[in-house]
């Protein structure tokens, strides 16, 4: 089961200079590189160090701020992280932070710092954490028969491997084209009308906001009539009107009956003439 979002990218060979004790050669990996998350899921980092021999490991903790001098805090031992950040050892070089439910404050670099009998040292790079939620973009207001495109964005890109799934009124569409992160619904319906969320297939719990979207039909009928409905001579003064038989009515169709009866009497006159 896949317990987080994260961007592949190949790992990142470090140098690393020592804070003391001259300049030293060292390597670090750290797996992902670059994680882009889901507010509220779950993320993993591992940094695997490759030293020389003649060092003795004595410590190695996560850290936010590239710190040359000075011991720069363990964010495992932050009480603001208790109970949200765990760190752990993966094997004899590799260590490893977890967080549980990732927040916008979590968006950082972050970097593996160790101490040896020798010195202390903080990876560079470091490994970059940035984190998104989902929104759904697309018409508010479409007709019957229309094709509409819901797209569902982030603000950093998600793994191209990502599975987009979407909700109409919190139940799983199970109908339309889903390619990527859009949505395509063809011909649509009354039916069609609803909340649309989309999340992936991780962590379908983690939707996003609704947004509406509002099917509605074109006219049924529409007739114009004059008054007085006598013969009319020139100079008479007369009354146009136009009315259509709606099954459903919004803002967008207003405007259309408008458009539409004007186009529609202007063509009765041309007629007349």
């Amino acid at each position: 089961m896949v317990t987080s979002l994260v961007t592949s990218l190949p790992l990142i060979l470090v140098i690393m200079t020592a804070g003391v004790d001259g300049q030293q050669y060292w390597t670090v990996n750290y797996s992902p590189s670059y994680v882009c998350a889901l507010k509220q899921s779950t993320v993993k980092l591992s940094c695997a160090l490759n030293y020389t021999h003649d060092h003795e490991l004595t410590t190695v903790f996560w850290t936010k701020p590239p710190v040359t001098d000075g011991d720069p805090p363990n964010l495992c031992l932050d009480p603001e992280n208790r109970g949200r950040v765990h760190c752990d050892r993966e094997d004899k070089d590799t260590y490893r932070i977890n967080w549980t439910s990732v927040t916008e404050a979590d968006k950082h670099i972050y970097y593996c710092r160790f101490t040896t009998n020798r010195g202390r040292w903080t990876g560079i790079p470091g490994a970059q954490l940035d984190v998104t939620d989902l929104q759904v973009e697309t018409q508010q207001s479409v007709k019957v028969r229309d094709s509409v495109t819901l797209t569902c964005k982030s603000s950093c890109s998600l793994p191209q491997q990502t599975t987009f799934i979407w909700f109409r009124n919190r139940q799983r569409l199970t109908t339309g084209i889903i390619t990527e992160n859009q949505l395509q619904l063809q011909s649509v319906s009354r039916h069609d009308s609803g909340n649309y969320q989309c999340a992936v297939s991780e962590y379908q719990h983690l939707k996003s906001p609704p947004v509406y979207l509002q099917v509605g039909y074109p006219p049924k009928s529409v007739s114009v009539s004059i008054s007085p409905s006598a013969e009319i001579v020139e100079g008479d003064s007369v009354t146009l009107s136009c009315s259509m038989e709606l099954i459903f009515m919004n803002i967008l169709f207003q405007g259309f009956r408008e458009l539409l009866c004007t186009q529609l009497l202007g063509l009765w006159w041309d007629v007349e003439d």
